[in-house]
């Protein structure tokens, strides 16, 4: 087992953020629960009757249906590069474990938003944990993830904070916070966790922000390591990207990272089978089908079927209606117009597929009526493909050419 999930009652929250009264989804009701903002969470005061009445308001893991299906993500602000960036990087947990994150438009709801030096001096990157969101969900204009000095950072750095922050935001903790992690070097001549040069290196990262009695429960402190309370693996990983390379500074006086390899740009083989074990398989690239309109659709008998698709809006290819194998195609950043992408693919078993050209829908988009995505269908490998249903709601389809070998049709 692997990373860290408190059941606590710390729940994160902005300084700028205050409780304004009425139920946020997920908040637990109740006259004798009140809660105190702070700059990493909101922490449930004492309560002289405490009772348990929906301990899912503290659990840190989404259920398994929220994280398939209803992970929606928006940008506050950044430029197309950068979200870009992210939007690329995410896919990377999604190739783990059974976890979709759905980036919606900005002007949408969603439960995790985005900021690229959103808060103006901040300047350390840092996330919410889990179903924290859930509590800041009516916040729509505050991130729950935040990206800093992000424009003059290499590839590796952004690379690392998008990992780090989405796995938080899947429920895990920073790795260091594992109950086996050994300071070793950053203790005192005692053997004792050396305080004081943690604590300098934190508050001249967050000065203003936050007092250091309550960061350090968050960066210093490890989690109650009770079953009950966490799930974990055996030992601390120091490959994973869910660590922080604070320590090294502290340790060595030097800057954070050294060189641009040294950063965690890639999943740990540990970080992918503990999500996995949380989450599940991974979902591939089949979404649900209301994501999809179906465009054309054939049958295909072969093992390496290829075509090119003009299109001016973002395609999938569903290579298999029955195993669920699709392709999604998005159009580069960079075009405006129209974009011809070559789609092909590699059979397993010489047999006879549904294939099917949809265009992708926006999450939460409806089923639109009629297309205007694809422009042209160019199948010059046709032998084993017949059995054509070109929907009559493209309209734009002005180039279909299908041709084959011998005894093939055109």
């Amino acid at each position: 087992m692997k990373r860290l999930f408190l059941l606590s009652t710390v729940l994160f929250l902005l300084c700028s953020c205050s409780n304004n009264g009425g139920l946020k989804p997920g908040q637990p009701d109740g006259e004798n629960t009140a809660m105190i903002s702070h700059f990493y969470g909101m922490a449930r005061l004492e309560n002289p009757a405490p009772e348990t009445r929906d301990v899912a308001n503290t659990q840190k893991v989404w259920h398994k249906s929220m994280a398939k299906e209803k992970l929606t993500v928006k940008f506050l602000n950044g430029t197309e590069r950068y979200q870009v960036q992210v939007k690329e990087v995410v896919r990377e947990w999604e190739k783990a474990a059974g976890v979709r994150f759905n980036f919606v438009k900005d002007d949408q709801d969603a439960l995790i938003r985005v900021g690229f030096d959103y808060i103006p001096g901040m300047m350390s990157s840092w996330a919410i944990t889990g179903t924290d969101h859930l509590q800041l969900y009516d916040q729509q204009q505050e991130p729950t993830i935040h990206f800093a000095r992000w424009r003059r950072s290499p590839d590796q750095l952004k690379y690392s904070d998008v990992l780090r922050a989405f796995g938080q935001a899947l429920g895990l903790e920073l790795e260091f916070r594992h109950p086996t992690f050994d300071p070793g070097w950053i203790t005192d001549e005692n053997g004792n966790v050396d305080e004081a040069r943690i604590r300098e290196y934190w508050e001249r990262e967050l000065k203003n922000y936050i007092t250091w009695e309550e960061l350090k429960k968050m960066v210093l402190d490890p989690l109650q390591d009770q079953p009950s309370l966490i799930y974990k693996t055996d030992s601390y990983d120091p490959e994973s990207v869910m660590t922080w390379p604070l320590y090294e500074m502290i340790a060595k006086n030097i800057p954070l990272i050294e060189l641009e390899d040294d950063y965690k740009t890639e999943l740990s083989a540990l970080d992918k089978k503990f999500i996995q074990e949380i989450y599940g398989p991974t979902l591939g690239e089949f979404y649900p089908e209301d994501r999809y309109l179906n465009l054309i659709e054939f049958d295909y008998t072969g093992t390496t079927p290829e075509f090119t698709l003009t299109t001016n809006k973002n395609i999938a290819v569903i290579w298999d209606q029955d195993a669920e194998e699709a392709t999604n195609y998005d159009l580069p950043t960079n075009v405006s117009t129209e974009y011809t992408f070559t789609a092909t693919h590699t059979f397993a078993e010489n047999k006879k597929h549904r294939i099917i050209i949809a265009e992708f829908l926006d999450w939460g988009q409806e089923i639109p009526t009629e297309s205007t995505a694809l422009t042209a269908f160019d199948l010059t490998h046709g032998v084993g493909a017949e059995n054509f249903d070109i929907k009559l709601l493209n309209k734009a389809l002005g180039a279909i050419r299908i041709m084959g070998g011998e005894g093939f049709i055109s």
